[in-house]
């Protein structure tokens, strides 16, 4: 298996590392780049624009590529996941590129850009099949300003997903966390549950 990181908190924007996670050794390369605007596709503020979908064209364009002719990837049916925007990035993938991409691990997603636009896009799409989808949000990140409301649009986004047609339970897994905090904390501790759900009944 590869891993491709756009962003750890721990290391300066700018900084590409390449490593090795865990006893297996799973290759990965780290690229840390402008967080915000790089991971949505639309506006985020009046003076902030989104750059996601030049960086998904180069990463579909130029890296992808690289790494399945010299790793021997398989590319076909692969998990693209993040947290906050990150979940936003991988909710618009899973979107625009369902023939790479056959799950998702989007958690407490950050889908206020440039209002709530995600919907709009989700919407446009009528055929989810193949796809399975993994969502959750802590209800203890409730902004300061706009109090749970983050929290309301996830249940809002699988509502919707559910009436195109993804089946709770089945491909579409929605799960709320009493203790969740917006943290790398409450994200890891939710992954083996998120990973093992998408993955449910594959033969590795």
């Amino acid at each position: 298996p590869f891993l491709l990181s756009l962003r750890l908190p721990e290391l300066p924007v700018g900084e590409r590392k390449s490593f090795r996670l865990g006893p297996r050794g799973v290759d990965g390369l780290l690229l840390c780049e402008d967080r915000d605007g790089e991971l949505s596709p639309w506006m985020l503020y009046p003076e902030k624009e989104g750059f996601a979908k030049a960086l998904l064209k180069w990463f579909h364009e130029s890296i992808l590529p690289r790494l399945k002719k010299q790793l021997l990837l398989d590319t076909r049916g692969m998990l693209v996941g993040g947290s906050s925007l990150g979940a936003l990035l991988a909710l618009y993938v899973l979107l625009t590129e369902p023939e790479r991409y056959h799950r998702g691990i989007m958690m407490s997603p950050a889908l206020w850009p440039d209002g709530f636009r995600i919907f709009e896009a989700v919407m446009s799409r009528l055929n989810w099949q193949g796809q399975r989808l993994y969502f959750d949000h802590g209800q203890k990140e409730d902004h300061p300003e706009l109090g749970d409301i983050l929290f309301q649009q996830t249940g809002m986004m699988v509502d919707t997903l559910s009436i195109l047609g993804l089946r709770q339970g089945k491909d579409l897994f929605w799960r709320p966390d009493p203790e969740g905090e917006h943290n790398e904390k409450s994200w890891s501790r939710r992954l083996p549950e998120a990973l093992q759900l998408v993955y449910e009944g594959v033969t590795p």
